[in-house]
């Protein structure tokens, strides 16, 4: 939930009777934090997601080899399009 932590501060320094003006300040650069918690969150449970899988003996690298090679593929296609689209004045196309 975004800017959670700036509620769970608010509500933690309410109770401790500190004033809550800090927060006010910590508001203008919270978002940049928030999408590094964000990140660092999505990686360590996808880090344990392959570490416990590992651990249990059901990791399959066959699937996961499948899904790297179809995701670039996906990707390469997805940037020739890209660059189709924005370059479609450029591109002569010629048939037969």
């Amino acid at each position: 939930v975004p800017r959670v932590s700036l509620i769970v501060l608010a509500g933690t320094l309410a109770s401790f009777n500190i004033p809550i003006l800090g927060v006010a300040i910590l508001l203008g650069i919270d978002q940049i934090l928030d999408m590094g918690r964000t990140t660092v969150n999505l990686v360590g449970n996808c880090v344990a997601t392959v570490v416990i899988a590992r651990w249990e003996k059901v990791f399959d690298y066959n699937k996961m080899n499948e899904f790297v090679r179809i995701s670039k593929e996906e990707s390469i296609g997805a940037d020739i399009a890209k660059f189709r689209k924005e370059h479609e004045h450029n591109i002569e196309i010629k048939e037969g």
